[in-house]
């Protein structure tokens, strides 16, 4: 399979149970994982917790793993007021919200 880097890499040492990298940018469908040293067991998501029962990769070996297409999406309007309302286009990909509130 041929690779073709997006970004930049990331490095996380185990030292204990578990570790969790900081966040990294969603640029690729694919996120290749190596296990070096000694196996691991990993979840990918807002704020992961790898657990036994999570993906398993050997020591010494690698795994891609889907993150899913990067998606994005153009604002057609914002409202201001005590709730601040960013609407999206609703012709596109249905997986994408239409608006999004905040308060």
């Amino acid at each position: 399979m041929a690779h073709k880097p997006v970004g930049t890499g990331s490095s996380l040492a185990i030292t204990g149970v578990a570790a969790t990298t900081s966040a990294i940018s969603h640029q690729t469908e694919a996120v290749r994982i190596c296990a070096v040293g000694s196996a691991a067991h990993v979840a990918i998501g807002t704020e992961p917790i790898a657990t036994h029962t999570d993906y398993y990769i050997a020591s010494g070996t690698s795994a891609v793993l889907s993150a899913g297409r990067p998606s994005s999406q153009k604002v057609v309007g914002v409202t201001t007021g005590t709730t601040t309302t960013i609407d999206f286009p609703q012709e596109l990909d249905h997986h994408l919200p239409q608006a999004i509130l905040f308060h």
